[in-house]
């Protein structure tokens, strides 16, 4: 099956690979930087989380920052519809 028009092909997951934690998926890694960001206020945390959950979780969610799975590439970026 070919992959969606406009949107990036993703990888195979190999035989044998362990599923990929959700520790290691785009949406649950931004939120966490986001909580981790210091010298920001509350106002500005709150925007950044709306930003991600309305504009990059629905693009790059389910995607790996890791190694494993699908990953989240340059290719991603490049196509991710900012808007």
């Amino acid at each position: 099956m070919a992959p969606e028009r406009g949107r990036p092909s993703e990888g195979f997951v190999k035989p044998g690979e362990p599923e990929m934690p959700d520790s290691e998926k785009f949406s649950v890694y931004a939120h966490a930087y986001v909580g981790l960001l210091t010298d920001i206020s509350e106002h500005t945390r709150t925007n950044y989380t709306r930003f991600i959950d309305n504009h990059m979780i629905p693009w790059f969610g389910e995607l790996s920052v890791s190694d494993r799975g699908s990953r989240l590439t340059r290719d991603h970026i490049s196509q991710w519809p900012q808007g």
